[in-house]
């Protein structure tokens, strides 16, 4: 049995609460949509670019810090 009762957290009623925070993506679609297509296309593919550089930063960062745990288990095993 499903309830009808909502949460204030519930995305029914989160819809209706305005964002404290702006994304790039919210100034972006807000260009396009006040008429400033040329300008918001540059500044989208600039975001995605931006995102992507980060997330493959992130991911290196992930792969040398568990390069470095794998050194730092296989030098105490070596001395032994």
């Amino acid at each position: 049995m499903t309830s009808s009762f909502s949460s204030p957290l519930s995305p029914q009623t989160r819809t209706n609460l305005p964002k404290k925070t702006i994304s790039a993506d919210d100034v972006v679609n807000a260009l396009a949509d006040s008429g400033f297509e040329e300008l918001a296309a540059p500044l989208r593919e600039e975001a995605e670019a931006k995102r992507l550089a980060a997330k493959e930063a992130a991911a290196e960062k992930k792969r040398d810090r568990a390069a470095a745990a794998a050194e730092a288990e296989a030098v105490p095993a070596a001395a032994n």
